[in-house]
């Protein structure tokens, strides 16, 4: 999944794009109910956010740019259909 991801976010956004925890968020998700019974979650957002519209997340202002929103919003579509219907990656042998 991190390898899907990885294309596809490099796909959308450019190979100088950053992949990984750049902003730390402040809030839960519930990823946690999921990892205790075996089902990996990622935590993704799929759009571009800057350190001012995170100041925001689940806050009684919350909002992101509306351009990054549809952007985040193709690639979630891609993400989707790509690890729904792409032929699974050979495994390593060892």
């Amino acid at each position: 999944m991190w390898s899907l991801l990885a294309r596809e976010i490099s796909k959308q956004y450019g190979n100088d794009f950053r992949i990984g925890s750049e902003i730390l968020a402040a809030e839960y998700n519930d990823s946690r109910y999921l990892r205790v019974h075996g089902i990996d979650a990622y935590g993704v957002w799929p759009f571009p956010v800057d350190f001012y519209q995170t100041e925001g997340i689940h806050g009684i202002d919350e909002r992101v740019r509306a351009d990054w929103f549809l952007q985040g919003v193709a690639l979630m579509r891609r993400i989707v259909r790509s690890y729904a219907f792409d032929p699974l990656p050979p495994r390593p042998s060892g």
